[in-house]
């Protein structure tokens, strides 16, 4: 094997130079030139701990300019009210490297992050001589990483909002359905019964789950971006009473098993009325009233004072309860703060009646001192009476009897749904499930067909389907607690869909329902 000749291997001849002796052979100008240019801030120490040089990168980082530092100690850098590191690094670098992240104080007195490596310096004859530290500025850095750790936390938070949107959505399906139960069995209840006593307390049933109902339909806002509720003319005087009623059984019933006597007052010498939700500011107040008798633990009064001023309608609630403190009552309005024991409630009343009460152009002020009791006043934009507010609804025309078919796989709410058909001598076979409503189609003609919407296996859309294509005389109808099938003009499944009943449905909405559909 042949070995290549000195001629053909570079630089064999060329004595091996050490990096030490290299530098040294660098002019000092240009290393001086190169400290002065690069962007870490590089500080030079003697022994002492005193600065001898810094070069320009050390104002943008410190704030100091460079002939400021020098004769100033090492300290000068040093946060207040932190331990002192400073010594202990100027210690380790006089006899070997250190490096790691600090916390440094500039000029101004604000405290920045900085990556630090502190080296001794030595003299030619090994002696040390000093320390020298080279800072670079993790702002930059920190601020990159804050705003990647926001984005992740907005990431998360929008997947929470979706999640939650879904649950949303499922709450409200199963609300409806709970509510349809209790307002349709109260309605069937108020057409059997004359006594005014047992019907006053059922129209305090009805009104409370139009309440929940409307409650229900504000998560189906927030899940499918429906549209808000329409605002109508509210006679305050008429809401306030059904608050009173809705709020009795924790004022009189519960108080009373507990020892506590409450009296609730209402003053409204004249009509107040305001526009807006009728639900909502029924929410609202009565998150106000329930306060009110959460604070009478030894018992005591409510007034509900009703008044126009200054073209505003003014709502006072008033209670001789145990008061709140300054230090509580700035704190009144914030969102799960609550005096109240652990388990006695959300610390959101409040806060949920103030939103309600912003998005009506209104406004809330609490007044306080302890032992003395709590007023609230909630002023919304006074209106004037409405004309024909309080007349009865528009009842139904009266239909012949019909041959109908009920489909639900919820045996409680298909046999309301057959009673409430049946008020008006309609003919009714109740089907729970699709697989029996397709089977009783086979054998039998139907004047209409009313079916659930999320039923298992078998839904509501697939049995419509089925009765018009065996029936295409028939009216179908479509009972729901989703979104508002009806507003989908863009599903072809609704050309099988002659109406929809949405949930929690009354006695009159289906009997108007059956003879739109008839007239239609």
């Amino acid at each position: 094997m042949s070995h290549p000749s000195r001629a053909e291997t570079p630089n064999a001849d060329r004595p091996r130079v050490s990096s030490r002796r290299r530098i040294a052979t660098i002019p000092s100008g240009l290393l001086a030139s190169a400290v002065e240019s690069i962007q870490e801030g590089v500080i030079l120490y003697d022994v002492e701990g005193r600065i001898h040089y810094a070069n320009p990168a050390v104002e943008k980082i410190y704030g100091y300019p460079p002939r400021e530092l020098i004769g100033r100690n090492i300290h000068i850098f040093e946060p207040t009210r932190r331990k002192p590191l400073a010594s202990q690094i100027f210690r380790k670098a006089r006899t070997g490297s250190w490096q790691g992240e600090v916390v440094a104080r500039r000029k101004d007195a604000t405290e920045i992050r900085v990556q630090l490596t502190a080296s001794p310096v030595h003299a030619p004859d090994g002696k040390p001589i000093g320390v020298v530290t080279v800072a670079h500025d993790l702002t930059d850095r920190d601020r990159a990483e804050q705003e990647r750790k926001h984005l992740e936390t907005q990431l998360i938070q929008s997947e929470k909002l979706r999640s939650l949107g879904v649950m949303a959505a499922g709450v409200a399906h199963h609300m409806n359905n709970v509510l349809a139960g209790v307002l349709g069995q109260a309605d069937l209840l108020l057409e059997t019964t004359d006594d005014e006593a047992v019907r006053q307390r059922l129209q305090t049933i009805v009104q409370s789950a139009q309440d929940g109902a409307a409650a229900v339909n504000r998560i189906k806002q927030f899940a499918y971006e429906l549209p808000a509720e329409t605002s109508e003319h509210v006679n305050l005087a008429t809401l306030a009473r059904d608050v009173i009623d809705a709020t009795q059984p924790r004022w009189k019933d519960e108080a009373s098993v507990e020892g506590r006597t409450i009296e609730v007052d209402l003053i409204a010498p004249e009509p107040v009325w305001t526009i807006g939700v009728a639900a909502q500011l029924r929410e609202a107040l009565m998150n106000v009233v329930l306060n009110a008798v959460d604070a009478l633990q030894a018992g005591g009064k409510i007034s509900i004072e009703l008044s126009a001023r200054n073209q505003r309608a003014v709502l006072r609630v008033a209670d001789n309860g145990a008061g709140m403190s300054d230090e509580v009552l700035r704190r009144v309005y914030d969102p799960f703060f609550t005096t109240k024991p652990q388990g006695k409630g959300t610390g959101l009343g409040l806060s949920i009646a103030y939103g309600i009460i912003q998005r009506h152009g209104g406004s809330v002020e609490v007044t306080s001192k302890p032992g003395l009791g709590t007023v609230v006043e909630i002023l919304l934009p006074a209106a004037a009476m409405a004309d024909g507010t309080d007349q009865a609804p528009e009842v139904g025309r009266p239909v012949r009897p019909l041959r109908i078919l009920v489909v639900d796989d919820e045996p409680v709410l298909a046999e309301q749904l057959h009673a409430i058909l049946a008020l008006d001598s309609h003919l009714v076979r109740v089907c729970n499930g699709g697989a029996d409503a397709l089977a009783a189609l086979e054998q039998e003609r139907f004047d209409m067909v009313i079916t659930d919407l999320g039923m298992p296996e078998i839904n509501g859309w697939s049995v419509a389907s089925e009765a018009k294509h065996r029936i295409p005389e028939a009216r179908v109808g479509l009972v729901t607690g989703w979104t508002n099938v009806s507003d989908d003009l863009g599903d072809p499944r609704n050309d099988c869909v002659d109406f929809v009943i949405a949930k929690p449905y009354r006695v009159q909405m289906v009997r108007d329902a059956v003879a739109s559909a008839l007239a239609g």
